[in-house]
Formats: C-alpha cells, sequence, structure tokens
C-alpha cells in the first residue's frame, strides 16, 4: 500500500468513527429526569430523630434508574427516556423518612423508633394502576415491637410518566401513614 492509500484509508476511517460518535451522541430524544420529594416544609433535628429506617429492602427493577412500567402479569418495561434523577433506594428511603417522621413528630412524646422497610412491590401499570405490597416492623428503645403489612392499589392522579411519579409519591404516603398511625396508636398504649 503506498503512502497516499495509507492517507486516504486513515482519513476515511477517521470521518467514520467522527460520523458513528456523533450519531451515537444524538438520540433524537430528550430524557426525562423525575424526583421523589417531600414538599413540606423541613424537619426539625427532634422530627428527623424521632424515626430511624433501619433497613429498606427493595425489588431489584427498583435499583435501577429507569422508571419500571408493567406491561401484562409476567413482562416489565424499563423506561429509556424516563429516569429516576437519583438512585430509588435513596430517594425512596428519605421520602419515607419525611412522611412517617412528620405524621408521627405531630405526638407530644416521641420516643425514637428503628423501622424495617420490606417493599415488595411499588410499580405502575400500562392501565394507570400503581400497586405496592410492603410489609414493617418497628422496634423502639423500650423493646415495643410492632409489624404490619401493607397491599394496596390506586389509580394514578395524572396520565403519563409524571403521573406514574406522582403516584408513587401518593401510595408511598398510604405507606408512611400507617405506619405513623401504627406507630401513634402505640403511643397510647
Amino acid at each position: 500500500m503506498n503512502l497516499t492509500n495509507l492517507r486516504h484509508t486513515a482519513a476515511s476511517a477517521l470521518v467514520l468513527a467522527a460520523l458513528t460518535l456523533a450519531g451515537c451522541a444524538s438520540t433524537g430524544s430528550d430524557v426525562h429526569q423525575y424526583l421523589l420529594r417531600d414538599s413540606s416544609a423541613p424537619l426539625s433535628a427532634n422530627e428527623q430523630a424521632s424515626v430511624a429506617i433501619s433497613q429498606l429492602t427493595l425489588p431489584d427493577y427498583l435499583y435501577d434508574d429507569a422508571i419500571v412500567l408493567l406491561l401484562d402479569d409476567q413482562q416489565m418495561h424499563s423506561a429509556r427516556v424516563h429516569r429516576w434523577a437519583e438512585p430509588s433506594p435513596t430517594a425512596i428511603k428519605r421520602y419515607l423518612t419525611q412522611r412517617i417522621a412528620s405524621r408521627f413528630a405531630q405526638q407530644e412524646e416521641i420516643q425514637p423508633v428503628r423501622l424495617e422497610i420490606n417493599i415488595d412491590e411499588l410499580i405502575g401499570n400500562v392501565d394507570g394502576d400503581i400497586s405496592l405490597r410492603a410489609s414493617y416492623r418497628f422496634k423502639r428503645p423500650d423493646g415495643t415491637q410492632r409489624s404490619g403489612r401493607v397491599n394496596r392499589q390506586l389509580q394514578q392522579p395524572a396520565d403519563g410518566y409524571p403521573g406514574l411519579v406522582a403516584g408513587h409519591a401518593a401510595i408511598l404516603d398510604d405507606l408512611a401513614a400507617m405506619i405513623a398511625n401504627d406507630l401513634s396508636n402505640q403511643i397510647g398504649r
């Protein structure tokens, strides 16, 4: 191969590589990122100390940053352009802690509580239903323990992925309310 052909081959390879990289960089679709946020006022240090989630177990599909949708009884779809903006375990743990503590902190007597929460299912489907199956157990410093189970479904409040994310927040609010109610009932005993 002569020097001229080598230059043409090298130049062609560089152009082809540049075009390939440019094609990979522009997918044509914007990525939409969503946050699971509690819009209530920030908690005081005392309120934050009232509830600690010591263990949160989630299904594997919630460890991915893609928002997952159940297509039928067996098949899930991981969205390519609709994603969680932060790791789901971190967001869910913070969200539940804030929601439980804000409800529970309204009690006059607050003893610290350690919670273990196991979420077996938290997913929406193509019909707009969101399903939550979870269990929880709490322990108090005085040795009091209590556990509960939640099996809940609700209709997402709006269409599309923004509605699905809002539905996740609403159903997690229900879980937080049930746990806070259980904690409040234990105080009265």
